[in-house]
Order: C-alpha cells, then sequence, then structure tokens
C-alpha cells in the first residue's frame, strides 16, 4: 500500500491519485495540513523533497509504527 501526502491544488497530487485509481493500486491520501507533524519530518528525514510525498508503507496498527515504517 502507498501514502500519498498531497496539498491543495496541486497537479501533481490530483494527476498521480487519479492514476493509482485508474490502476486500481491501493493507498491512503493525507492532506499536508492534516498530517501529523511527525510523519511529516519522518517524510523529510527520508529526503522526500516534493509533493506528493509518495511512500510505500508496510500495515501499521499506530502512529509509532507508521513512522517507523516511512523511516526505514
Amino acid at each position: 500500500m502507498y501514502l500519498l501526502i498531497g496539498k491543495n491544488n496541486c497537479k501533481y497530487c490530483s494527476d498521480l491519485k487519479n492514476e493509482l485509481d485508474r490502476k486500481n493500486i491501493p493507498y491512503t491520501y493525507l492532506n499536508q495540513k492534516n498530517c501529523n507533524a511527525d510523519i511529516l519530518e519522518a517524510c523529510v528525514n527520508a529526503n522526500v523533497k516534493f509533493y506528493p510525498f509518495v511512500l510505500k508503507i508496510q500495515q501499521a496498527d499506530n502512529i509509532n509504527e507508521l513512522i517507523k515504517s516511512i523511516s526505514n
């Protein structure tokens, strides 16, 4: 599964979501404004530099597991 973190009025975010939908690839979308600061920090620490942030994640039962999966 993929985690996409995007922002409002982002053409690349919309294009990517449309393509994933078209190919039936599962993902979860978070708007940066509604995203936990720890997740955004983990993205920055993982050298993700532009929107949308695209992360392949493992199943996470809580926020700490999600952050750990992003950081690896």
